[in-house]
């Protein structure tokens, strides 16, 4: 972590900030499902949902933000300018799979069901189901924020970027950290993945 651009590790620190706050109030909303899963999720979901916009917003200001200064930090500064700005609110409301948020996360009762039909208690389904819909909240957030890092590289001189760690990291991100794509290169990530992107001309790429 001592070898990142600072701009980018308080670029870390801020969206993980802003991340955690959201899950909290999501698993918050949550603790007052019902063993009605189907009218629970009916009741809860805008709730969840406004707060997951919110955040995105947030997040994609920071992202949107990032992107010049972590630029000008290691010196690419000819790729500061931009040929277009990034519309940051577009992001709000929309999962990194093109659903919105609130049909990404409509499995949630779902999910709860599921737990039933494998033996558990209501309350224990409730737990499961409030479990992936934390996650999954998560994922939708990290997403947001690198859906606004490519918007931003996209609309500048920018050849591609390295991937960085958000430590602590599984193995699968272990392997790719410090390693150069291409910006039209996808960025590979699991459920839960919060690796980030360092905008990057394959000279400075180490």
């Amino acid at each position: 972590m001592l070898n990142l651009p600072s701009t980018a590790t308080e670029y870390a620190r801020l969206s993980r900030k802003e991340q955690q706050a959201a899950v909290t109030a999501v698993r918050r909303a949550w603790s007052r499902a019902s063993p009605d899963f189907d009218e629970s999720w009916r009741r809860l979901a805008p709730q969840i949902v406004a707060i997951l916009a919110l955040a995105q917003t947030r997040i994609a200001r920071l992202a949107d933000d990032y992107i010049p200064a972590v630029l000008e930090e290691t010196g690419q500064t000819r790729s500061i300018k931009a040929s277009g700005q990034v519309n940051t609110a577009a992001f709000a409301g929309v999962a990194g799979s093109g659903l919105t948020v609130g049909d990404q996360l409509s499995l949630t009762p779902v999910r709860a069901k599921q737990a039933v039909s494998a033996g558990s208690a209501p309350s224990q389904a409730l737990a499961a189901a409030g479990m992936w819909l934390t996650n999954s909240a998560g994922t939708i957030l990290s997403d947001t924020a690198r859906a606004v890092e490519v918007t931003g590289m996209s609309v500048r001189s920018v050849s591609g970027y390295v991937r960085m760690l958000e430590p602590p990291s599984c193995g699968r991100c272990v392997v790719l950290a410090g390693k150069y794509y291409r910006k039209n290169q996808g960025f590979q990530r699991h459920p839960g993945c919060d690796c980030r992107h360092i905008p990057a001309s394959e000279s400075i790429a180490d």
